[in-house]
């Protein structure tokens, strides 16, 4: 398989990086991750584990001639509380594997994911760094059709919300005299409004 991971851009500032199970399509991803920053992303994320924990699995066959008719009559009227329950009280959605992946997702984030029918313009999805002015650095290999990084790093200040590459980042609090190196993060301040931020000290390579 040639690759199994795809990031998806969800909100201006936010993206998911989702591996497919490459068996399995419609089964929830092998794992997920946010990138970037929102005003909701502890309420996207909260909401995410609670989608996949509610997974919907499939049908199982059952032996129908071992369940006797009291129990199917208990059964019954379990489901049909559950169901008066459910009146009472929006309905949770779960994954579901009778639903393609992008349907999955919308109902997870209650929004359409961008597509070319409905984004209007590309700049809403095209992130400059704050500090080289890029939207995507090039790769090393310089290989043609190789897409470099994109700015995934971004303030706490929702007054700021900048964003930028890791690596640029790095090298701006590298700079400065005031930053520290705290286990594998460096900590320093936000180019433009001075409030703390950090980035991975590996985000600096090799040099």
């Amino acid at each position: 398989f040639s690759s199994t991971t795809r990031r998806i851009a969800i909100q201006s500032n936010l993206s998911i990086v989702i591996k497919i199970d490459p068996y399995d399509c419609r089964a929830v991803p092998l794992s997920m991750r946010f990138v970037g920053m929102s005003d909701n992303l502890e309420e996207l994320r909260v909401r995410y584990h609670e989608f996949v924990l509610d997974c919907e699995e499939e049908d199982e066959f059952t032996d129908e001639e071992d369940e006797s008719k009291e129990e199917k009559d208990k059964n019954l009227i379990l489901s049909q509380l559950e169901a008066d329950d459910d009146t009472k009280k929006s309905k949770k959605k779960k994954w579901s594997k009778q639903c393609s992946l992008r349907q999955n997702l919308q109902s997870w984030l209650g929004f359409d994911l961008p597509s070319p029918s409905n984004t209007l313009h590309k700049s809403d999805y095209v992130v400059e760094c704050g500090i080289c002015y890029a939207h995507r650095l090039p790769t090393e290999s310089g290989e043609e059709g190789s897409e470099g990084p994109i700015p995934d790093v971004m303030c706490g200040n929702t007054n700021c919300k900048r964003s930028y590459h890791e690596s640029c980042l790095f090298e701006w609090l590298h700079a400065l005299p005031s930053a520290r190196i705290s286990f594998d993060r460096i900590f320093g301040t936000c180019p433009y409004c001075m409030e703390g931020i950090s980035v991975r000290v590996s985000a600096g390579g090799s040099g």
